[in-house]
């Protein structure tokens, strides 16, 4: 479908467009939808989420990963590389591996 002289829904070259959508309208809608499913879940959440992870498995565990964030940090101590090392080399086998002192965690960059 290409250019045909004469089309009423073909911009003019030079003139803006029409007035648009008006400002914060887009914003009202989304604040309006996440007011009513938090008003839901505040009454139905736990119930639906037990009916939910009973009924509709893959479901429940993929919406826990759209919730998780996409990247984790983690400090690897220098216990853990030497432990992650003797495991390697087969001499960790069965050895308790050290405690883990801080997991961050970042949100996932959001793209437009």
């Amino acid at each position: 479908m290409g250019f045909r002289p004469g089309n009423p829904y073909r911009f003019e070259l030079g003139r803006a467009g029409g007035p648009g959508r008006p400002k914060g309208a887009r914003h009202k809608l989304g604040e309006a939808f996440l007011e009513a499913l938090l008003a839901d879940f505040k009454a139905h959440g736990a119930e639906a989420l037990l009916k939910c992870r009973l009924k509709h498995v893959d479901a429940y565990v993929a919406m826990l990963g759209r919730l998780m964030p996409r990247e984790i940090n983690v400090e690897i101590s220098d216990a853990i590389s030497e432990f992650l090392a003797s495991l390697r080399n087969g001499d960790g086998v069965g050895a308790a591996p050290p405690s883990v002192d801080r997991v961050a965690a970042e949100p996932p960059a959001v793209r437009h």
